[in-house]
């Protein structure tokens, strides 16, 4: 393009411009579509231009603001259905300050602004940033919520792999006391004698406290899921009964490891009559 055809090219551009931005101070309803227009022959101009000389050649040549053509130039590149002939059929639209608020809108936020604008109610620019604050508060809240229920997933997903490994270590103990109580049987019937049957009560107090420490994974599973649960459905009342429920529990279950413990000492005291029995033989 040669620059006398460049400069004939900006010449025209200006007076469209001057010319667009006029409609747009008269059709007040319908800024907003020259607006866009406008915005879109900016782009145009300013392609034309060498890098940094836009804002000069605006100054020389046309009348809009700078400030104003940057908005109508962002009109023009976001909001592309303005330039649609059909939207200039429609009775009431936003204004152009309206829809520059709008840009930075969500979807939900834009579809309630233009609710009221076609509902004929006036929204100021104030609620247009209000409604859209209220809609980021609410996505941090929501992002949050969310944050804190794949947290408490995660640890129940830890705290039933700790329940399976503990399985897995009771069955894995259980067969080891087995394998030694037969190897110590034959000890025993021998006259061995005492350090083998110490040895079975180790591995059964062994045996004892993996089965006690999976009772306390299950029931800290029981309370993350009852927390979860109170959490989503219940509310912070009802957590001091799911706490108190869970104490209950704990003091069962501390009453029936004391009967095991007594139960252990009974059968260690068997033991080692059983074991004085064979000395003595």
């Amino acid at each position: 393009m040669s620059n006398d055809t460049q400069l004939t090219s900006l010449s025209t551009l200006a007076v469209e411009i001057d010319a667009l931005n006029e409609q747009a101070n008269i059709y007040a309803n319908q800024a907003v579509i020259y607006a866009a227009k406008s915005g879109q022959k900016l782009l145009l101009a300013k392609a034309q231009c060498n890098h940094g000389q836009f804002k000069s050649w605006l100054d020389e040549n046309c009348k809009i603001p700078y400030e104003t053509s940057r908005k109508y130039m962002r009109l023009a590149k976001e909001r592309p259905e303005l330039l649609n002939s059909n939207w200039a059929l429609n009775p009431i639209l936003p204004s152009v300050t309206q829809m520059i608020e709008l840009l930075s809108a969500d979807e939900k936020v834009n579809e309630v602004v233009t609710a009221k604008i076609e509902a004929g109610e006036d929204v100021t620019i104030k609620e247009i940033q209000r409604l859209k604050k209220e809609a980021a508060d609410l996505q941090v809240q929501n992002e949050s919520l969310q944050n804190d229920l794949m947290s408490k997933v995660q640890r129940l997903d830890e705290s039933e792999a700790k329940v399976r490994f503990q399985k897995i270590t009771v069955d894995a103990i259980e067969k080891q006391n087995d394998e030694l109580r037969n190897r110590d049987q034959q000890l025993i019937d021998a006259k061995v004698g005492e350090e083998r049957a110490k040895l079975i009560l180790e591995n059964q107090d062994a045996i004892a406290q993996a089965k006690r420490e999976a009772e306390n994974a299950k029931g800290e599973l029981e309370r993350l899921k009852k927390d979860q649960e109170k959490s989503i459905k219940d509310g912070v009342s009802r957590e001091l009964h799911s706490l108190q429920s869970d104490i209950d529990q704990k003091r069962y279950q501390l009453e029936q490891h004391e009967k095991d413990v007594e139960a252990l000492k009974k059968t260690k005291s068997e033991l080692d009559a059983e074991v004085g029995l064979l000395a003595i033989h």
